[in-house]
Formats: C-alpha cells, sequence, structure tokens
C-alpha cells in the first residue's frame, strides 16, 4: 500500500517535501563537469528510466520500498525545475524515509544531463516524466 492517506505518516512526509520545493532534501541538479566519463547514450523513451536507475543508490534497510519521481527533461538531456514525488512506498522510520527520498532525488542528480541521441532529442522537446525506483535486496553470489 503506497503513502495515499493524510494520516499515513509517508504521505505527510512526501507532502511535505513537496511543499517546500524540495528544498531541504533536494540536491541542486548540477550540470556534469568537464573531463567527467561520457554517459551511455539514450536512444529511446524506453531507456530513460534505467539511464537514471543506473545512479540510484538506496540507503541500506529499505528493501520492498519505492519511489517515483516526476520531473521534466529538456531536449539536451537536463532536468527543468525540480523532481516531484508521485508516489511512494516508504513504510520504516522518517530519517531512514528522508535518506531514501534524498537517494532517490541524488540519482535524478548524478545521471543528468542524460546524453541523448539526436534523433530522441530532436522530438523530444519539454517533456514530463515520471521514473520508478525500486530498493531491492542485494543478491549474493553462489
Amino acid at each position: 500500500m503506497g503513502a495515499t492517506s493524510p494520516r499515513d505518516p509517508a504521505w505527510r512526509l512526501c507532502a511535505a517535501f513537496a511543499l517546500a520545493g524540495g528544498a531541504a532534501l533536494a540536491p541542486a541538479l548540477p550540470v556534469a563537469a568537464e573531463g567527467q566519463a561520457a554517459k551511455p547514450l539514450v536512444t529511446s523513451a524506453k531507456e530513460l528510466g534505467p539511464a537514471i536507475s543506473r545512479c540510484w543508490r538506496p540507503p541500506a534497510g529499505t528493501a520492498g520500498w519505492e519511489v517515483t519521481l516526476r520531473f521534466m527533461l529538456t531536449h539536451t538531456g537536463a532536468v527543468r525545475g525540480k523532481p516531484m514525488i508521485t508516489y511512494s512506498k516508504i513504510p520504516g522510520p522518517l530519517d531512514l524515509q528522508k535518506q531514501f527520498i534524498a537517494a532517490a532525488i541524488q540519482a535524478v542528480a548524478d545521471c543528468t544531463p542524460l546524453n541523448m541521441a539526436e534523433t530522441l532529442s530532436r522530438g523530444f522537446g519539454e517533456r514530463l516524466i515520471a521514473i520508478r525506483l525500486q530498493s531491492r535486496a542485494k543478491q549474493t553470489p553462489l
């Protein structure tokens, strides 16, 4: 069950985060510095979520938690505005919830601007996208 009720602490956290404009937890969304390693080429809309997910580093102890972020991407692959939380399933302690949300927003900051193929960026314009980030239990090698 997601954070759908105003009585749910996760709902209140998301609402407070949204009302604050994300300023308390959201890092600035920087432009990639010169000399950084090249980011993989994103050639289709289906690759947008996985491109952001590769930067996702959820905190320990959050297996099974998830959050959906909505934000606008420009034709250059940069974020316009601040990511907005549209859904969350974060049933743990408040401090861990804050870390989880901050890690999700940090994933967007770390992976943008995306390296979008010209064919994708040409028809992209400014688009609103939503991605779901899920924390899974770490797999141990056999």
